[in-house]
């Protein structure tokens, strides 16, 4: 996950997509954290990301949609597509939405049998909880900018 990595990793990574996919009918799709609004305030999306990153252990840095397209923008994409959604990754209908009914209760069995690993997935769904309003998901779908001659 690009959220997952510091900036100047996220537009490393992001230009070596735009490198290998040359092709017209190229495509690039991303599905990210994203911080609401786009003007949400500086302070309140520190507090957000200092709150996930204290959850998972790893410095998440999510972005606004804009940034998010501007990203892709910079680093030689033309953005085609993109949607946002409420965070629902640790509410209890989305894995089995995306896993199915067994693959989750697998997981989740997994999760009761390992307390710390319990505490660590409680945690971070109340930070998403507490953040709902503020945090969401963004997918974008984009295409290579035609190169000029």
């Amino acid at each position: 996950m690009l959220t997952m990595q510091p900036y100047p990793a996220k537009r490393r990574v992001v230009r070596e997509a735009r490198r290998l996919l040359d092709g017209a009918a190229d495509r690039y799709a991303i599905h990210e954290l994203c911080l609401l609004p786009d003007d949400l305030d500086p302070a309140l999306a520190d507090r957000i990301t200092s709150d996930l990153q204290d959850a998972i252990h790893v410095g998440a840095r999510p972005l606004t949609p804009t940034d998010w397209k501007a990203l892709l923008t910079d680093e030689g994409f033309t953005v085609t597509a993109h949607r946002t959604a409420p965070m629902a990754l640790l509410e209890p209908r989305r894995p089995v939405a995306d896993e199915g009914l067994t693959p989750a209760l697998r997981i989740a069995g997994r999760a009761l049998r390992d307390p710390a690993a319990l505490r660590r997935v409680l945690h971070l769904r109340r930070v998403f909880q507490r953040h709902s309003a503020h945090l969401g998901a963004i997918s974008l779908l984009a295409v290579p900018t035609p190169s000029q001659p």
